[in-house]
């Protein structure tokens, strides 16, 4: 046996039971790993991720690999600083505002700390907002508003665990698309559909159907991905698109971790590929 092979693990790092996204996410890791002759040790209580081959040591946090530089990477988990990146390059993207606590009386939140804050944009935007955490993902604690009852309970779900959240306007959306970009290249992509008409968010955790894009919205929809990212100076992502009933693409939202969990078991057949999307990010971490 080499030295370098005699660095890797005899047997698999104990991996998180309770949670099959994780434990299959974490599994394919170890494998990339096993395959590549890299060491992997699972830290942080199985959210930190040490990689070492040949002295090099890298780290991924959850679902983010080393590879985004840390202010783009902080941007784009934030939604509204998103926004504002997005829309000075003119790149159409949807709208997101901040509001904070009502109790922080910093100077930087003056003017958007208020109910009277969020009546008047609720009032502004046709009375049919969407409110949410200017940071998470899947969907949680994502709100329809149509009137100022329905604001003052959003907000206050959202404020039970998050210092701010976001206003936004409410789109009439055909379908949502979801890009995953490395190194400025199209890996994967697909629609989400709604099985529910009720239903409203796109999160393939809440129900939502991952299909092929049609071939003639495929170019425009990573165009305008690959413009949002290229803009934002990431390198491993996915960019959300919607398509309003207008036939417009706006940037949602991006994701510095690329989670891909719900979509592996909507089409096991594309384990493959996803696996090498993961393992070429984790060969770029180590040039």
């Amino acid at each position: 046996m080499t030295e370098q092979n005699s660095s890797i693990p005899h047997k698999k790092p104990s991996l998180p039971s309770k949670n099959e996204g994780l434990l299959s996410y974490f599994s394919t890791l170890y494998d990339i790993c096993q395959e590549e002759n890299i060491t992997l040790e699972l830290l942080s209580n199985n959210w930190v991720v040490r990689l070492e081959k040949n002295g090099q040591v890298h780290y991924i946090v959850g679902y983010k690999f080393g590879l985004n530089p840390y202010a783009a990477g902080k941007i784009a988990d934030d939604k509204v600083a998103t926004y504002a990146v997005l829309s000075q390059a003119n790149i159409p993207a949807v709208e997101h505002a901040i509001i904070y606590e009502f109790h922080n009386q910093e100077a930087y939140a003056i003017g958007h700390n208020s109910l009277g804050y969020a009546k008047h944009y609720l009032d502004s935007h046709n009375s049919h907002i969407v409110v949410k955490p200017t940071y998470g993902t899947g969907g949680a604690k994502n709100y329809q508003v149509k009137n100022p009852r329905q604001l003052v309970t959003a907000l206050s779900e959202i404020f039970y665990s998050h210092p701010t959240a976001c206003l936004s306007p409410f789109y009439k959306i055909l379908h949502e698309y979801r890009v995953i970009l490395l190194d400025g290249a199209e890996r994967l992509s697909y629609m989400k559909t709604l099985p529910d008409q009720l239903a409203w968010k796109f999160n393939l955790q809440q129900g939502a159907i991952a299909e092929p894009i049609p071939a003639h919205l495929r170019k425009s929809i990573i165009e305008l991905a690959k413009r949002a990212v290229r803009e934002m100076r990431l390198r491993f992502c996915s960019i959300d698109v919607i398509e309003t009933t207008d036939h417009e693409l706006l940037v949602l939202e991006i994701n510095s971790g690329v989670m891909t969990n719900t979509y592996i078991q909507q089409h096991p057949e594309e384990y493959d590929k996803v696996k090498n999307i993961y393992r070429d990010a984790v060969k770029l971490m180590f040039g």
